[in-house]
């Protein structure tokens, strides 16, 4: 019996057509498709509404897009009925293309939704659910061969919620994974910690992302087609990357932490463009060819190691081929001034064109920066941050080397430092074009008049003073020689 207001609706829909044919519901399933990609997930639902035609299409309809932040619990089992009602009337054979979700779900409605997906030769995956406790990821994910790309994050504001992945690493299945990012995974044994150590595993995988992930004590990334490489907030001591030559991008942050003797790093990855390695300390052993394409690197070291002057150098012989450079100094510009006490680097940075140093130079630290400034001859670019620190100047030691104590009136001044370092900076200075100096301190203002006395060619100066320190004064800088008589000098605050 037709009802009061689906007569109503079909009225309408007269209205909108005329008395023409409805040429929009005979077009192909694929371009309605897509034209109902451009609609909210519900609304796509309310058009099985229309006729027994729509009705198909939402049942075959393959992107499931349920990536919304709900915030009650109350809509979440709304959410969560939705949901297994629409995969429990899904036509058995239309595959999705498209699942993703975001919210909260029980463990057997998780379960099953997995599977349903599975079934459906789902393609691409994306869940960030929130539950209490751990939950065993269903073994038939591991034998899925349509998944090509795959995100699972666990987030539980109120305690820990953790996907378990407990699996074989002789799995013959996700061959076709191209992209895959987990966090708040537990690998619960060390085979399934070894799923990417084979050369053969996931032969497709170009993008793999590991996050506040845990039982990987011992990394081993051996799969030969990875492209970018991420693992953030993971705790290891043993990293081992051979991915081969197609490794472009690698990044490590807050994740390496050096136990004497039982922790080394190795990576061979000739072709790599982008490295990063931030938050992280740096083991005596540790083994890298050298990375010749190099492009961008940004460093952040931290913990006991940094004063170990082998193992530092060993590590920068590996980015010495970088274009651009950023570190950011913890404690790092002091490794770099007991470089400089020990003689310097023995290598030259041929490539590098853009340096910064952020996170607050002090006077202990200045001799690490004109370290790393004599080899860079071709630098074009620099980019400095002080912060308004006097505890340390600089003094001549006994033994005719200079040292680093606490204040002192004898002491040797900073102009007079960076004055006797002139000749060997000379290379460089007669390359630097732009300067940017971030703070106002003493030690910024010393740096900011040797830059414009000796650079030859500079043409940019940005005086950059933030909210908490005194701002810039052109009288700063005002009366004293330049080099360049053409330099753009912008005095800015943030």
């Amino acid at each position: 019996m037709e009802t009061r207001a689906s007569r109503r609706r079909k009225l309408l829909l007269k209205e909108a057509v005329g008395d023409s044919e409805d040429r929009i519901s005979t077009l192909p399933d694929a371009i309605l498709h897509h034209i109902l990609s451009f609609l909210p997930v519900k609304s796509i639902a309310q058009t099985s509404l229309l006729s027994t035609r729509w009705r198909y299409l939402w049942a075959s309809y393959p992107c499931l897009d349920f990536y919304e932040k709900t915030c009650r619990r109350q809509t979440n089992y709304k959410a969560m009925e939705f949901i297994n009602a629409v995969l429990a009337r899904r036509h058995a054979n239309s595959n999705i293309k498209v699942f993703r979700f975001k919210g909260e779900l029980g463990f057997t409605c998780l379960r099953d939704c997995i599977r349903r997906l599975v079934r459906h030769r789902v393609e691409e995956l994306k869940m960030n659910v929130s539950f209490c406790g751990g939950f065993n990821l269903p073994r038939c994910v591991f034998d899925c061969d349509s998944l090509t790309s795959l995100s699972l994050k666990s987030h539980n504001p109120f305690g820990y919620s953790w996907f378990k992945l407990l699996r074989s690493s002789d799995t013959s299945g996700l061959r076709s994974l191209q992209a895959l990012t987990l966090k708040y995974v537990h690998f619960v044994n060390s085979d399934s910690a070894a799923l990417f150590s084979g050369s053969s595993s996931f032969p497709a995988l170009k993008r793999l992302t590991l996050k506040r992930c845990e039982g990987l004590n011992r990394l081993n990334i051996g799969c030969q087609g990875i492209e970018d490489l991420k693992v953030e907030w993971t705790v290891i001591n043993v990293l081992d990357v051979s991915t081969g030559e197609r490794l472009k991008n690698l990044g490590v942050k807050s994740s390496f932490r050096a136990c004497k003797n039982e922790s080394w790093v190795k990576i061979f990855a000739p072709k790599l463009e982008t490295f990063c390695w931030e938050g992280n300390e740096i083991p005596e052993k540790y083994s890298v060819q050298s990375f010749p394409f190099l492009k961008n690197c940004s460093i952040d070291i931290t913990g006991r190691y940094l004063f170990i002057v082998n193992a530092a150098i060993n590590f920068l012989s590996g980015v010495v081929s970088a274009r651009y450079l950023r570190i950011r100094t913890l404690h790092t510009g002091e490794s770099f001034s007991t470089i400089y006490l020990e003689g310097g680097l023995p290598f030259p940075f041929l490539n590098l064109r853009t340096l910064e140093v952020h996170n607050g130079l002090r006077k202990s630290e200045i001799p690490g920066i004109v370290c790393l400034l004599k080899n860079a001859p071709l630098l074009d670019t620099l980019k400095l941050e002080f912060v308004h620190c006097d505890e340390c100047i600089l003094t001549r030691r006994s033994d005719d080397k200079w040292g680093i104590t606490l204040l002192d009136d004898s002491g040797f001044t900073e102009e007079q430092f960076w004055e006797s370092e002139a000749q060997a900076l000379r290379s460089f200075l007669n390359h630097l074009r732009v300067l940017k100096i971030y703070g106002m301190s003493e030690s910024a203002i010393v740096a900011t008049r040797f830059m414009l006395k000796h650079g030859n060619v500079l043409q940019e100066v940005t005086l950059i003073s933030s909210k908490d320190q005194y701002e810039w004064e052109e009288n700063y800088i005002i009366g004293f020689p330049w080099a360049s008589p053409h330099i753009k000098i912008n005095l800015m605050s943030e």
